[in-house]
């Protein structure tokens, strides 16, 4: 590469911290850097993988004492010689080591160019380098671990398993074009639909993985719902373990949704929020509070749906499960300590209309509070037991496509169209397949993919 395609980029999140590192890539990367370095050691170049300590200077003046690292081409991230700088954390000496770097001729790199750049050189496949952006991005243990696993080859494996099978079925389709007269065709073509449905719903379990691998490593939305004064906000404050929400007798109180952080031991992660009660609406303010919740709800992962034991199970109840759909559920009597006789009668009510045991919570004395974090955390935990995770919502569209080309071909077939036409819809699938695994990308295919990636990754 030319001097100008050096690239230099932070590669740790901005802001002040112990250290920061600085990155730079590309042909004469080392005669940039060491421009601006002193008390380097006489080796030239310095030795691959060896840390030095060193000056950073700007003109004749020390800006930081700093260690750094330089890798030669092809040991290293991207393939090209490669220099990290571990400065110290303070954002206008990163701010300057950049700005040096700059006017010796490197240029900042864009988004996810290291990992372009790894790519291109060979020193990454797309799925891994789409696992590592993922890692990077995951604020979960779990996600972490998911991206962990699919770095060391898991979805790779499994993806290997469906092209092999939809190869068998490309194979079995052009041998009836080639050879209609040397082989059975009804049974072949009873051979193929066979194997396109297994295939189908393998890819079916795979794409709606990319859902919960989102929840699982970006957090999962969890919304408290039920009517007006059940108790949504003082539940909501209970599970945060501090006062977030204003609590009130009066129904109505809360008319935005409030939604805070809230790690379930190291593992998971959820959004909580509090909306706005559901009932009768008694004004224009009342309607955008209702308008604003049920848009809220439209994107929750987990409801939990309090029924107040002093209301019951009633009209409203009837109406707001009525407006749920697709979605997990965790049911709960709430205010248990204001009528202890009604819970009984409260908790049969809803296990009949729902089919679910519901949790007997108090806010006040803390009953069932540590109960609805664990079935809360039990919903997470099964997700994660799903085995193979996508990973992007690039391989999500394309499995999704294979998919629809797949449904395709067993149409054709059923309704016995043209052999051609069904070759021809099953090249498409192949083709989606071999997008998902990086092969035959333009230019322009590949920018797009890592302009998701992080700036300095």
């Amino acid at each position: 590469m030319s001097e100008n395609n050096i690239i230099v980029a932070e590669a740790t999140p901005r802001g002040v911290g112990a250290i920061s590192i600085v990155r730079l890539s590309g042909d004469n990367c080392f005669t940039v850097a060491k421009s601006f370095m002193s008390g380097l050691p006489e080796d030239n170049p310095p030795e691959s993988g060896k840390v030095c300590l060193v000056n950073l200077v700007d003109g004749e003046k020390v800006i930081d004492k700093a260690t750094v690292v330089f890798y030669k081409s092809p040991y290293s991230y991207t393939g090209e010689d490669m220099v990290e700088i571990f400065c110290h954390g303070s954002p206008a000496i990163v701010s300057t080591i950049v700005s040096i770097a700059e006017s010796l001729g490197a240029r900042r790199a864009r988004a996810g160019e290291f990992t372009k750049r790894a790519f291109i050189n060979g020193k990454v496949d797309i799925i891994t380098a789409e696992a590592i952006n993922s890692l990077t991005r995951s604020m979960t243990k779990v996600g972490s671990s998911i991206a962990m696993s699919v770095m060391k080859g898991n979805l790779k494996t499994v993806i290997g398993d469906i092209s092999k099978g939809m190869l068998l079925i490309q194979a079995l389709i052009e041998a009836i074009i080639e050879y209609e007269e040397d082989i059975p065709v009804e049974g072949t073509m009873k051979r193929v639909n066979t194997e396109l449905n297994e295939l189908i719903k393998q890819l079916q379990r795979i794409e709606a993985s990319y859902g919960a691998f989102k929840v699982l490593s970006g957090g999962a939305n969890v919304v408290i719902v039920g009517r007006k004064n059940a108790g949504k906000t003082t539940l909501f404050n209970r599970l945060l373990g501090y006062e977030r929400g204003i609590v009130s007798e009066h129904p109505g109180t809360t008319r935005d949704y409030i939604r805070e952080p809230l790690h379930l031991g190291d593992d998971y992660l959820i959004y909580l929020t509090d909306i706005a009660g559901l009932g009768e609406v008694s004004d224009d303010i009342d309607m955008m509070a209702t308008e604003s919740a049920r848009g809220v709800i439209s994107n929750a992962d987990i409801l939990v749906f309090l029924v107040d034991v002093q209301y019951g199970w009633g009209g409203i109840e009837d109406k707001i499960l009525g407006s749920l759909s697709d979605k997990e559920i965790v049911y709960v009597v709430s205010r248990a300590d204001l009528c202890e006789e009604g819970v009984v009668k409260v908790f049969k009510k809803v296990e009949s209309i729902t089919g679910c045991k519901p949790i007997v919570i108090s806010s006040i004395t803390m009953q069932g509070i540590d109960e609805l974090r664990e079935r809360v955390r039990a919903i997470m935990s099964s997700l994660s037991k799903i085995g193979t995770f996508l990973v992007s919502e690039r391989q999500r569209e394309l499995v999704w496509e294979m998919i629809i080309h797949l449904k395709r071909v067993v149409n054709l077939i059923e309704r016995g169209e043209g052999i051609e036409m069904v070759a021809e819809e099953m090249r498409c699938a192949i083709r989606c397949l071999e997008l998902f695994e990086g092969r035959g990308y333009t230019d322009e295919m590949i920018d797009k993919i890592f302009e998701e990636f992080c700036v300095g990754k």
